[in-house]
């Protein structure tokens, strides 16, 4: 199988207070002081160059701390690193750090006290929510369907309505199954037609959510999808407008009449309809649909797929999909497989990452372009 290098983007940015800053010349400093017990602390730890940093990330994902520490972000340009950890795992790896590097000044600033409430806030808000939309017989897929998330069934069921409602320019594709035997559903845009449905157009695949618990991922694809529809469709007498109408309201005074588009939305039509002739865009918006799920039900901060590991330590599943490709892949042992980074013992070991390898690999789906989202907030 062809090696296959995925880009990242990053689409989401986490809003947090800063709390003041303290700093870190010995082993016995203390970074949470006053976070407390059964906390978990949000903390920015500022490295004084690009080796420095290096060298922090090289101690956080070692096999002492890998599964002690969640390594949010490193940001090359501040030469600063996001973790999430109790403070009695922080305070002993700076301890560690200072002991490897005894001449290193490191500052620390508190960007959120705990992530928990964060979390059963969220989770509380999400359930009322669905309460709410119980009570309806039938589910709404206009812009607001976008303003929240959605499971992986709600998913799966607007993934179908746009398939079928859009034949002209939406398919469904499914790439593969899980090992919890859900589907990697994905949605096919272009211009297609009962003469022609074999499109010989150069694809572009866009995958999210390789990380279960990046949510804004998966609904930012979801509403790239509505979005590239949206400027698809942008005349009420196209086969395909149920988008229609609310994109000429946004759009009312900014041109009237067939073929005389204006402004901002007129252009964007336009330039949607240029990328449908040019490409078909794939669209996955769930890579990792176990570890989603799980997510949503278990573990809000789980970050890999479901998939049990031959041999590993009890209690300990799932690879990390983002790290198990083929592309610079480094195999860790299976007594590492607790962590949340663990890449898998080989390369496409996973089967979400191997089905989207296979897809990018097929001849008559012609990839030449991968787009990978991933987010950093949005909790």
């Amino acid at each position: 199988m062809r090696r296959v290098c995925l880009a990242g983007m990053l689409v989401a940015a986490a809003a947090v207070r800063a709390h003041p800053q303290q700093v870190f010349q010995s082993a016995s400093a203390s970074a949470s002081a006053s976070a407390s017990a059964g906390s978990t602390p949000l903390t920015r730890i500022h490295a004084p160059s690009t080796a420095a940093l290096q060298e922090l990330l090289a101690i956080a994902s070692s096999h002492e701390f890998d599964s002690r520490l969640d390594v949010w972000a490193a940001h090359a340009a501040s030469h600063s690193l996001d973790i999430a950890a109790s403070p009695d795992s922080l305070n002993t790896y700076l301890a560690s750090v200072t002991a490897h590097l005894p001449s290193i000044n490191l500052t620390t600033t508190t960007l959120h006290s705990d992530i928990h409430p964060l979390i059963h806030q969220q989770r509380e808000q999400r359930q009322q929510l669905a309460q709410s939309l119980d009570q309806r017989e039938q589910p709404e897929y206009g812009e607001t369907w976008h303003e929240r998330y959605h499971s992986y069934q709600d998913i799966q069921d607007y993934l179908h309505h746009i398939a079928s409602t859009n034949p002209n320019h939406a398919q469904l594709v499914n790439l593969g199954t899980t090992y919890e035997n859900r589907s990697l559903t994905a949605i096919k845009l272009g211009h297609f037609s009962p003469e022609s449905p074999e499109s010989q157009k150069p694809g572009v695949l866009i995958i999210a959510n390789q990380h279960a618990r990046e949510w804004i991922s998966a609904a930012s694809a979801l509403h790239l999808i509505h979005q590239i529809l949206a400027d698809e469709l942008g005349e009420d007498d196209d086969p395909d407008a149920p988008f229609a109408a609310s994109r000429k309201r946004k759009g009312k005074g900014k041109g009237k009449g067939k073929g005389k588009k204006k402004g901002a939305h007129g252009k964007a039509w336009a330039g949607t309809r240029d990328l449908l002739s040019t490409f078909d865009i794939t669209i996955l918006p769930l890579a990792n649909p176990d570890g989603y799920a799980y997510s949503w039900t278990s573990d809000r901060m789980w970050r890999k797929n479901r998939q049990p590991i031959p041999a590993a330590p009890e209690g300990c599943v799932g690879i990390d999909l983002n790290s198990n490709w083929d592309a610079h892949f480094q195999p860790w042992p299976v007594e590492r497989a607790c962590s949340e980074a663990f890449p898998g013992t080989e390369a496409f070991e996973a089967k979400e990452s191997a089905a989207i390898a296979r897809f990018i690999a097929g001849e008559g789906n012609r990839v030449h372009s991968v787009v990978d989202l991933h987010s950093y907030g949005q909790l």
